[in-house]
């Protein structure tokens, strides 16, 4: 048990919260269940991240998303200038601060294309890791620093220091939107099958990882191994595992693992500076 049992602790530390949650908000709403995933994370990520929801946008004010990001907090400002940690009101998130993007659900739906869905949540994904940042090389130290020689990652990891992290998570899943919530036996074959097809679809921009309620997580995995928490366009494909009601909790501990490898980039405020004085620049 690693870490005082930390995948356990954390997955019942979350049902309960979910519980005691549930008393304010009517999970019914995916709006109320996105404050519930926001109240969780602020518990369990350290301070330098910041958390709340909102929208992904550009500097050429292009924007995706709706939904839970996880951003710098510490070097980047938002752009509403919302009060901090207030998850009822929707912020906007420079793009070279975002660690990681959430699509939440209370009930996840595995088949269809509603707003409940798992192919809709993958096409929300799909559209904020495809806005465009500046990469950050794996020879920058830090950012604006760099060194001369050429640097490698170990297997299994993206080109780049700062991928954006995507992930769905949701409470409980159903198999449509007409039944009930399932349990994992009656619904593993189908996550099986409809994460498949989403790796296939939205492979350049595919999912990071899963959690399907408590008891399934998806991974990226490249012959049947977990290499790096991070899906890599036509290596990867996303498998599901059973959980056995630890989904909340490995689900985090990834999220942690990826937080720790991702090194963002940074925004050009010469540039900021100089286009609104209408001036040049280098």
């Amino acid at each position: 048990m690693a870490y005082k049992n930390f995948v356990g602790n954390v997955s019942k530390q979350v049902d309960g919260l979910f519980a005691s949650i549930s008393a304010r908000y009517n999970f019914d709403l995916g709006d109320e269940f996105e404050l519930a995933v926001c109240d969780i994370l602020r518990q369990i990520l350290p301070e330098k991240y910041g958390i709340c929801r909102g929208f992904v946008v550009t500097r050429d004010d292009k924007s995706a998303g709706d939904d839970i990001i996880i951003f710098d907090s510490q070097r980047i400002p938002t752009l509403r200038f919302l009060t901090r940690n207030r998850w009822d009101r929707k912020e906007e998130i420079p793009v070279e601060a975002v660690y990681a993007y959430i699509e939440a659900k209370h009930t996840l739906c595995l088949s269809g294309d509603g707003g409940q869905s798992l192919n809709h949540a993958a096409k929300q994904l799909a559209t904020v890791k495809a806005l465009p940042r500046a990469a950050v090389t794996l020879n920058e130290i830090v950012p604006g620093v760099s060194f001369g020689g050429q640097a490698q990652r170990e297997p299994g990891y993206p080109d780049i220091k700062n991928p954006m992290l995507a992930l769905i998570v949701s409470r409980q899943v159903r198999l449509s939107d007409r039944e009930a919530p399932a349990t994992v036996n009656s619904f593993f074959s189908s996550l099986q099958q409809v994460s498949s097809d989403i790796g296939g679809i939205h492979q350049q921009h595919a999912p990071d990882l899963i959690i399907a309620g408590s008891d399934a997580v998806c991974f990226p995995t490249e012959s049947g191994r977990v290499q790096s928490p991070f899906s890599r366009h036509g290596v990867t494909s996303l498998t599901p595992c059973k959980a056995s009601g630890q989904g909340w909790g490995v689900g985090l501990a990834t999220l942690m693992w990826a937080l720790d490898e991702i090194q963002l980039g940074r925004i050009e405020w010469s540039q900021v500076a100089a286009a609104a004085l209408k001036l040049p620049t280098h």
